[in-house]
Parts: C-alpha cells; structure tokens; sequence
C-alpha cells in the first residue's frame, strides 16, 4: 500500500511539476512577446520623434524662406511704384513737350497760314 501512496504521490508531483514547466514556458513565451512590441513601440516612437524634428527644422526653412520672399515681393512693389511715378512723370513732360512744339509750329500771324506744316503724330512712345 506505500508503495501505492508513492506511485500516487509520485504522478501528483510530476502532475504538478509538468503544470508548472508549462506556465512557466508560457510566461517566458508572454514575456518575450510583451518586450518584442516593446521594442516596436519604442522603434515607431523614435523614428516619429525623428520625422518631427526633421519637419520642424524644414517648417523654420520655409518661414526663413517665405519671409524672405515678403521681403523681396515689397521691394519689387516698391521698385514698381517708383517706375509707375517715372513713367507718368515722363509722360506729363511728353505732353507738355508735344504742346510746346505745337505752339511752335503754329504760325505767329493769320497770313502764315499757308505753309504747311508738317502734322505731329501721337505714337506711342516709350
């Protein structure tokens, strides 16, 4: 009858020590797969923390840049205004230039009328 007990005893034991191999298989088997998606995490956290710094470094570049083309767009405003006065100030002293030359052109007195003169032209002039 003991050594009954022991058999019983015996496959008890080893019941017990196979449920805790198995277990204990299991959680090493749980663990590696917690710190494999650890690993991933991380990975996909540094590669986005690197994608970050790499946008905001480009996100400054075309401030730097758009702010330089402000600069350059209002000067060449400016340029062109100042081109817009010239031109119209160059126009008026046209104007006034052709006028002159007409009063020049025209006869002094009612019996000089019959020479020709010749006609001015209003072309367009640069």
């Amino acid at each position: 009858m003991e050594d009954g007990r022991k058999n019983r005893v015996c496959a008890f034991v080893t019941v017990l020590f196979l449920i805790s191999f198995g277990t204990s298989i299991r959680s090493c088997n749980n663990e590696y797969r917690q710190k494999e998606k650890w690993r991933r995490e991380m990975s996909s956290r540094l590669d986005f923390e690197e994608k970050s710094v790499k946008l905001v470094d480009e996100n400054g570049a075309l401030k730097k840049k758009l702010m330089d083309k402000e600069k350059e767009r209002l000067n060449e405003n400016a340029l062109h205004e100042a081109t817009k006065e010239t031109l119209a100030q160059e126009r008026l002293i046209n104007q006034n230039l052709k006028k002159q030359l007409e009063e020049l052109r025209q006869p002094e007195d009612p019996g000089e009328q019959g020479s020709k003169a010749a006609p001015i032209s209003e072309g367009k002039t640069r």
